[in-house]
């Protein structure tokens, strides 16, 4: 409220300084017709330009006081006193004292009546006592005797006049504060009212996005349950190998990640994919990998893992119109292992794609071709390759996503990368799965700290033995 009056007082001041400036240059003009009456010029010019100057520079010198206006009081003060001597004492100059005290009303102050009443009091006590004294050329009235008590009539009607100008200007003043105040507290009043009514069209907004959020997150959650159907349960690696376990954590509740496997004699197929996108759109694309996987082990069982993923590509680029440039850019990334239990033996191709072996000899990544499934590449053909790789009973095999070394957290926030990836696994490799699965989920959450997660993540840990009593676990 403070800043709200000080502004309104600076548009008063304003508006009174421009009024004085008419109000002086009356003066002067009133001044300068009066000078040809008894020729008094000097007295016109002289006593008019220096009020002026003094007035002037004061408010030049200090514009941010309220000085200049007492000193326009006095100037007020000295224009009367000019007047009566120019017109020699005309009972009706000293009006001009009224005048003057009444213009004053327009800054809204009754203390700049003080320096003009003094200033008429002693023009009044002086010239009046040089006057009957006897003092040549020094007017202050017609009168040729003037008692003292006329005198003391004339200061008490001249005070009462200046009271009242004052106690004028005081009721103004305060009248206009008074509705400043009233304007604010209305002004809060709005606002506030303003505010409740912004509140509640935020809390409708709030329950309408909460509502339609419940309804997103129960749609993904059933989509979730969909996957979970339709993918192949981790928990049925437990009929294949010995023991295993399985980080998995999408991104928004359902992901792109899955992990799948079939088994096709003595020999199991093993695949880990990761889809484009994460969230529904990833979702829907695991069950298009399921489906060519299925769809490949049925119909080409023998095939090596090459063929089998150049089989895929060529499907998922027809089933989704991938031949042309404009056509869907959706792909997915796999690591797809025959492994033959019998003979100890992996038969590995990959799409942009990496496993990792632990054997007694330490840890070693197989890479796959720098190829992912589906997309358009005109006038390139994609190969893949199988590598043989041989195992020993109780070796690791660790099949993932890319998610998790492209996490994003540790002290300088930046990703988690392939090599920490590694190092990771190559710390828990000699470690009883249990341990491992523990070390895994641990280690992400310490690297990821509070800070979002990127990707979908998935890491998948089988020990290569045959299966006798264990389970899978699975996250």
């Amino acid at each position: 409220m403070r800043k709200t009056e000080l502004r309104f007082e600076a548009q008063i001041k304003r508006k009174a300084d421009r009024f004085t400036d008419r109000f002086l240059l009356v003066y002067t003009a009133a001044g300068l017709l009066f000078a040809t009456v008894y020729a008094t010029w000097l007295m016109a010019i002289g006593t008019a330009g220096l009020s002026l100057i003094a007035y002037y520079f004061s408010k030049w010198a200090l514009p941010t006081t309220k000085l200049y206006q007492y000193v326009l009081a006095v100037v007020i003060g000295i224009f009367m006193a000019q007047f009566i001597y120019q017109m020699h004492g005309m009972f009706e100059m000293h009006f001009f004292a009224f005048i003057g005290s009444a213009f004053l009303i327009v800054y809204q102050d009754w203390r700049l009546q003080i320096p003009l009443g003094l200033m008429v009091l002693a023009h009044h006590a002086g010239f009046a006592y040089m006057q009957y004294w006897g003092i040549e050329s020094v007017y202050f009235t017609q009168l040729d005797f003037m008692t003292m008590q006329q005198f003391g009539i004339h200061v008490c009607l001249a005070a009462c006049i200046f009271l009242l100008c004052g106690s004028w200007a005081h009721v103004i003043q305060r009248s206009n504060r008074s509705q400043i105040e009233q304007s604010f507290e209305i002004g809060k009043l709005q606002e506030a009212n303003q505010q409740k009514e912004l509140m509640l069209r935020l809390n409708n907004d709030l329950r309408a996005v909460n509502e339609l959020n419940k309804d997103i997150t129960d749609s993904i959650r059933y989509t979730q349950r969909l996957q979970q159907a339709l993918l192949p349960h981790v928990d049925g690696l437990a009929d294949h190998f010995f023991r295993s376990f399985v980080f998995n954590r999408p991104h928004s509740i359902v992901g792109g990640d899955f992990l799948w496997y079939k088994q096709l004699g003595h020999e199991v197929l093993v695949a880990c994919v990761d889809c484009t996108g994460h969230g529904v759109p990833g979702a829907f694309m695991t069950i298009v990998a399921t489906d060519l996987l299925n769809r490949v082990a049925r119909e080409q069982p023998d095939q090596p893992p090459a063929i089998m993923l150049a089989m895929m590509d060529a499907e998922l680029t027809h089933s989704i119109g991938q031949e042309k440039k404009d056509g869907v850019v959706d792909g997915m990334d796999i690591a797809l292992c025959r492994i033959d239990l019998r003979n100890r033996t992996i038969r590995f191709a990959g799409a942009m794609s990496s496993i990792l072996v632990a054997t007694q000899d330490g840890l070693k990544m197989y890479k796959g071709d720098r190829h992912s499934l589906g997309g358009f590449f005109e006038d390139e053909r994609k190969t893949f390759g199988t590598q043989e790789i041989a195992f020993e009973e109780g070796d690791m095999l660790y099949l993932y996503s890319d998610g998790y070394a492209h996490q994003f957290g540790g002290r300088r926030d930046k990703k988690l990368g392939r090599s920490g990836f590694i190092a990771l696994v190559n710390s828990i490799a000699s470690l009883p799965l249990d341990d491992q699965y523990s070390h895994v989920c641990r280690a992400f959450e310490d690297w990821k700290g509070a800070r979002q997660q990127t990707d979908d993540c998935f890491v998948a840990g089988i020990q290569l033995r045959r299966a006798r009593s264990a389970s899978a676990k699975a996250a």
